[in-house]
């Protein structure tokens, strides 16, 4: 169910070149320095003393690494986590949104934590990107909220767009930001992070416009997807009839998993809080799908070139 988090290692490859430049010219330096160097404290230096000089100067040069630091390596993941999101749609979100839950999502980012961005800042940063209207859309502007014309699938028409609002309403607190402000340095940093990050966005949708995962791509075929799991079938092709079949890429198969699973995963426990065993086997047949999806997709993919003298 993780597979999407292969868009963020792939974003870390595409966006090697976009930081690597700012690095080279030290564009964050040059423009926050002075920031930095006032935002560190010095009143308790002792004063006429033979060491405070040094000690002022080191203190500085500290804050100035460590502002350095955590700009690139926030950059750097916030940038992966949007590309992702680009590739994957909504199954990055959820992805993330699953691993955050399993951690503090407002941590301060320091040198124990690799100074990467807090979880609610990284779900906000994709949330943001699978929230926005595509104007070119024909069918569904929006991947949100979810609208399946099919009364089979009205269970996970709501649970999707459950999911969809708690994660809104997750993204909406600012307590991540806020709690960077008791590091002054990294609260900086991460300033410029957010810009750079806006900034990136529109830069990578253009740059990856032919990988951009649109509603109406992504919605196609996800009911017949989510059917096709439903009964004990790989969620690998689009199949009406025999004569008219049609496989499915990564995305699409993960995204019809994500949707799936959201629609019956809240009852993996019973009333009593024992685990629903009935659900648990749901979950490993899913994933057993899920997995034999992807590498039916790819070998049909492949061996339709081989006929056609591609490979």
């Amino acid at each position: 169910m993780l597979h999407s988090l292969i868009g963020h290692e792939i974003g870390h490859l595409i966006s090697e070149d976009f930081i690597a430049k700012r690095v080279q010219k030290g564009e964050f330096l040059l423009n926050n320095a002075d920031r930095i160097k006032k935002s560190v404290i010095l009143d308790d230096l002792p004063r006429g003393n033979l060491f405070t000089q040094i000690i002022k100067e080191d203190r500085i040069r500290v804050a100035c690494e460590t502002a350095v630091k955590a700009w690139e390596n926030g950059l750097r993941e916030l940038l992966a986590d949007i590309i992702g999101a680009i590739i994957f749609g909504p199954a990055l979100l959820f992805s993330i949104f699953e691993i955050a839950l399993n951690d503090d999502i407002d941590s301060i980012p320091s040198r124990r934590n690799g100074f990467y961005p807090p979880w609610r800042m990284r779900i906000r940063t994709v949330f943001k990107i699978i929230e926005e209207p595509h104007e070119r859309s024909q069918l569904h502007k929006t991947f949100f909220p979810l609208e399946i014309a099919d009364s089979s699938l009205d269970n996970v028409n709501q649970k999707m767009n459950d999911r969809f609002n708690l994660i809104k309403e997750i993204s909406s607190s600012d307590s991540d930001i806020k709690n960077l402000k008791n590091d002054p340095p990294v609260s900086i940093a991460y300033e410029q992070v957010l810009k750079d990050a806006s900034e990136a966005t529109e830069h990578f949708k253009n740059k990856l416009s032919d990988h951009l995962k649109t509603p109406d791509f992504m919605y196609r075929y996800l009911p017949d997807l989510i059917k096709r799991m439903i009964h004990g079938i790989t969620p690998n092709a689009y199949e009406p009839s025999v004569e008219k079949r049609k496989a499915v890429s990564l995305a699409e198969i993960i995204n019809a998993a994500w949707f799936y699973r959201i629609s019956w995963e809240n009852d993996i426990f019973d009333n009593d809080g024992t685990l629903n065993k009935d659900i648990l086997k749901l979950r490993d047949r899913m994933n057993r799908l899920t997995l034999k999806a992807i590498e039916f997709a790819d070998i049909e993919t492949e061996f339709k070139n081989f006929k056609k003298g591609n490979l």
